[in-house]
């Protein structure tokens, strides 16, 4: 059983790294000058399933508002106040990979730029270790 688990686990893992390469920088910055920025968390984190973890971001105009996307369902929606940081707490519910997703939008609701996070919810109980670099 634990031998199978491991393999879970190195199979998660080394799917989160593969979004993570598909998922480019963790800043988008268009052609109307918004840069759109994930604080945390770092590219590739995984968690066991229903820890929270804390979400920061940012914006600068023009977005107008910054929306909070998991998979597909909105979280939260915040207006951009210039370079102030967003926070919100999440927990992934179950197992499995997970996507957050920013995008910024103008005063016209207009999607301005857009940046994901890949997640991966491992099983309860599993221990993850923490680069401290």
């Amino acid at each position: 059983m634990k031998r199978s688990l491991r393999a879970a686990c190195l199979v998660a893992t080394l799917a989160v790294a593969g979004l993570a390469i598909q998922a480019g920088l963790a800043v988008d910055r268009d052609a109307a000058g918004v840069v759109l920025e994930f604080i945390s968390p770092p590219i590739a984190v995984a968690l066991p399933a229903g820890q929270a973890i804390e979400v920061r971001y940012r914006a600068n105009r023009p977005a107008a508002t910054v929306e909070l996307w998991v998979d597909k369902a909105l979280l939260a929606a915040d207006p951009v106040v210039e370079s102030a940081e967003i926070t919100h707490t999440w927990a992934p519910a179950e197992r499995g990979a997970r996507r957050l997703r920013l995008r910024a939008l103008g005063s016209q609701g207009a999607v301005l730029a857009e940046i994901e996070r890949p997640i991966m919810a491992l099983p309860w109980g599993t221990t993850v270790r923490l680069d401290e670099r």
